[in-house]
């Protein structure tokens, strides 16, 4: 079976049509790859540095000025995971 290599700028409507009819498997290319470990390790290095980053370590809407406790941090993804999925 066949598999669509998605890739930032590369994806067109056909594709997804195409998808849609076969379902075949979507896989992430290697650029797309070294792109998120990039923004990973970015993240990581701004949480270690204490910065204040919305949403991300601090409340959302009325209590984006909450700052989130490290240890707290990961509940809080979790937690904005779920209710989106809601």
């Amino acid at each position: 079976m066949r598999a669509f290599e998605l890739e930032a700028g590369n994806l067109k409507l056909e594709d997804l049509e195409k998808w849609l009819e076969e379902l075949y498997p979507i896989t992430l290319s290697k650029i797309s790859w070294g792109k998120i470990e990039r923004s990973h390790q970015s993240l990581i290095k701004h949480v270690e540095s204490n910065a204040t980053i919305y949403g991300l370590n601090t409340g959302f809407g009325k209590l984006a000025s909450e700052k989130i406790s490290q240890d707290h941090l990961s509940q809080l993804q979790f937690n904005l995971i779920v209710s989106h999925a809601v």
